[in-house]
């Protein structure tokens, strides 16, 4: 299921929860980690970053049943308004915050550490992507 522009609309459960597949169990992560959200695909941007809030269960309870069994563990976060653009493609490219992160993201792979200046990084360019998104919002832009 590719990650649709306006990342925050359509599916919704992205603000209050962050999903993981069956495969690997996300045992590593745990509440006061923080997050940056990655669209994958065609993107390849950066839209928002996160805390979490609990540890990831085991959850079928999702509006789509197909985003139920593909990511069957949930964890709650809260995500930081500060970094959170509306569209994914407003947000940096995953090449900025690190030129060597895209290497990382493989078939399969839902999720994985980022160094502190990376994660400085990424809250530094979605901060500065949110507001020129925020200008161009107010005259009616739309992508």
């Amino acid at each position: 299921m590719p990650m649709p522009n306006d990342a925050w609309g359509e599916r919704g459960d992205n603000e209050r929860e962050v999903r993981f597949p069956p495969r690997p169990i996300p045992t590593e992560i745990a509440s006061g980690d923080h997050l940056v959200y990655y669209a994958v695909g065609g993107y390849k941007r950066v839209f928002a970053t996160a805390r979490v809030e609990g540890p990831p269960k085991l959850s079928d309870e999702h509006p789509n049943p197909v985003i139920a069994k593909r990511w069957p563990y949930a964890a709650p976060v809260s995500v930081r308004p500060d970094t959170k653009v509306k569209y994914v493609s407003s947000g940096p490219a995953l090449s900025e915050i690190g030129p060597s992160l895209q290497s990382q993201i493989g078939q399969g792979v839902s999720h994985f550490e980022i160094g502190r200046p990376e994660f400085d990084r990424a809250i530094e360019l979605l901060r500065k992507a949110k507001i020129t998104e925020d200008s161009k919002l107010k005259t009616g832009w739309r992508p």
